[in-house]
Parts: structure tokens; sequence; C-alpha cells
């Protein structure tokens, strides 16, 4: 079955200028590479759904989602916290942000000590937020184990030299030349 609606041209850079607020599941899942099966769950989860008024020459049957510009290239998880961010109430975005910024300032000095969440917002106001960051984390944490241990295989097992590795595995070379870096550093201790 074939989609009858015509196709917005250009439509990341409408979306990125701001010129077109909202975009069909079809246009969203197309622009950031993903199904619209899977577009679709997610926007249901991070509740980023909106059903536009026939004022606005809109169907009620039709679902749309407000975007900020966002790279076409960030990952799904990546977005959803995002849209969980954003759906924190204003006034406690603006004090976890400031208690970011202060944690960055000062948590090197000897007597800071680092602001515990919940003091900050309600436990039941960051659930959601928090939980979508501990995947998001867990996947960095796992991602960067697997190079980690891919460059100390390929190196002190195989005996591969850095331009070995960087042409065996070309779409990591910054995350080797920082872990070969890494393994120089210690293995020097």
């Amino acid at each position: 079955m074939g989609n009858n609606r015509s196709k917005v041209p250009d439509l990341e850079k409408l979306v990125k200028g701001g010129r077109k607020k909202f975009v069909r599941y079809e246009e969203e899942a197309m622009l950031y590479s993903m199904g619209v099966h899977t577009f679709q769950q997610l926007a249901k989860d991070a509740r980023a759904v909106y059903h536009l008024e026939e004022d606005m020459k809109m169907s009620e049957n039709n679902d749309f989602i407000q975007l900020p510009p966002i790279k076409k290239d960030t990952p799904s998880e990546v977005v959803s916290m995002i849209w969980q961010y954003l759906k924190l109430p204003e006034e406690s975005r603006k004090r976890v942000t400031a208690d970011l910024i202060d944690v960055d300032e000062n948590c090197e000095k000897e007597d800071f000590q680092i602001p515990d969440l919940y003091d900050i917002v309600p436990k039941e106001e960051i659930a959601e937020f928090e939980e979508t960051m501990r995947k998001i984390i867990a996947g960095i944490i796992s991602q960067a184990s697997s190079v980690a241990t891919w460059v100390y295989v390929q190196k002190y097992v195989k005996h591969k030299t850095l331009d070995e590795m960087l042409q065996e595995w070309k779409g990591a070379s910054q995350f080797i030349i920082v872990m070969d870096t890494w393994f120089e550093r210690l293995m020097a201790e």
C-alpha cells in the first residue's frame, strides 16, 4: 500500500530552521533513519505525541510530535533522554542545570559535597529521566569496555601495531587511539 501523502521537500532544513514544528511519524522516521513503528513507540514512551486541532488544518486522527533541532544520526536513547528531561517541570530543570554547573566548577575543591539528586528534584519527577540516563550510561560503559578489550587483545595478544588496528576497524579510530595511548601509559608505570 502506497502512502498518498506528498513528501515535504527539505524536511531536515525546515525542522532545524524551526519553520516546521510538528512532523508526522513517517517524516520523523525518515529524518532519523528509523522504522516508523520504532519511532511511534519512542514518541509514545517519551509522551511526545500531540494531536493537533482542526483549526491548524490537521486531521485529529494524525499524530504529530514537536521537535527540537536534533542531528539526524542522534541515537534514539539520547532523543528519549532529552524528551524525559524536557518533561521535567521548568523549576526542576533550572535547579538541575544550576547544580550541574556547580559540580562542574567546584568538584575538585576538597570541601565540595556532591548534592543528592533527590534534594534537588523529587524522585517521582525525575524517575523516568533517571532510568533513561542509567540505560545510556550502561550502554556507553559496555561499548567502551568492548573497545578497550578489543584493543588490548589486538595489541598485547596478537601484537598488532596501532596502524594495523586502525586499518582493521576504521570506524573506531578515535577510540582505538585513546585506548592504545592509555594502555601505553598504564604499562609504562
